[in-house]
């Protein structure tokens, strides 16, 4: 009941659109959903660094009549990326010794034992320059990792990264040796390690000391598949049966999470409100992602508000 409460007041607080403002959205909204054949969304709007809209769409769990609201957990997939890469930066602010431009063998000297590289740098991980990426035979040191560790364990992943990613300079250094990106959650899995080395915290502590804390994000959360959680959304596919999610923990700085759009809409105001820095020194935050079951997509602009 103290739920539910809660949830209607913030439910009053958070509905401030203009009514034609609110119409559109909740027409492109529907029309999203259909488009993509989604069984429930949900969305937050910031507006002038305060959180003015938040609501869901369709169904959490459709099969039990179970109504999406902007409480309910979905998978945040790669839109915590760039939690992690302002992670970096806060962190190159704290820790005396650490800079976000330091080889990444000065943090973990043994990774990438393939590329021998010293050249490939901590802000090389956090644009997808490094040039690492899966190599294509993992579902077996994923599953290994999976099995031995029930929660997040960076040194574990960084050991199963070992068996299991390449290093491809050719595809990251052009004619010239200027770096283009090669997309992938290895650079954030990796990154992720190099933190904790430079923090002695454990990445999940860093979250909770950086975000979950300060700007009460309770429901940002590592998600596993062993673990029940309340309000969390359930897929079903084109038939209409329950998905059963692969189990995604080993990736957790990269894709992760679970969280509520309420949430996640804190982080937005305070990124516009520069209560965190800029990832990259420009004024808007945009990424997408995508994971079975989900699609997710942040888009912030301090120079709109």
């Amino acid at each position: 009941m103290c739920i539910f409460n809660c949830w209607l007041q913030l439910n009053a607080q958070f509905n401030r659109l203009e009514e034609s403002d609110k119409t559109y959205v909740e027409s492109k909204m529907a029309e999203i959903i259909s488009d993509i054949e989604a069984k429930g969304a949900a969305i937050g709007i910031v507006v002038d660094g305060d959180i003015a809209y938040l609501n869901g769409f369709g169904y959490a769990d459709k099969k039990n009549d179970k109504k999406a609201n902007y409480c309910t957990l979905f998978r945040t997939a790669s839109i915590c990326k760039p939690l992690t890469e302002i992670l970096a930066v806060m962190l190159d602010d704290a820790m005396p010794g650490f800079s976000i431009s330091d080889p990444v063998k000065n943090w973990l000297p043994d990774f990438p034992p393939a590329a021998n590289n010293p050249s490939i740098t901590v802000d090389n991980l956090m644009d997808h320059t490094s040039g690492l990426s899966w190599d294509g035979s993992s579902d077996d040191a994923k599953q290994e990792y999976i099995e031995n560790n029930p929660v997040y364990n960076a040194q574990a992943a960084l050991e199963m990264l070992k068996t299991c990613s390449v290093y491809s300079p050719a595809q990251w250094v052009t004619q010239g040796g200027t770096a283009s990106q090669l997309y992938s959650t290895v650079n954030y899995m990796v990154l992720g390690a190099v933190l904790e080395k430079v923090s002695g915290k454990t990445y999940q502590e860093l979250m909770k000391l950086y975000y979950t804390n300060p700007f009460n994000m309770h429901t940002f959360q590592p998600e596993y598949t062993w673990m029940t959680y309340s309000n969390k959304s359930k897929g079903y596919d084109a038939d209409g049966d329950l998905m059963v999610l692969e189990d995604i923990s080993h990736k957790l700085p990269g894709g992760g999470f679970i969280a509520s759009v309420a949430d996640l809409s804190l982080f937005m105001k305070a990124y516009i409100n520069n209560q965190v820095p800029d990832d990259n020194g420009g004024n808007n935050l945009n990424h997408t992602g995508r994971q079975e079951g989900t699609y997710t997509y942040l888009n912030i602009s301090k120079t709109t508000r």
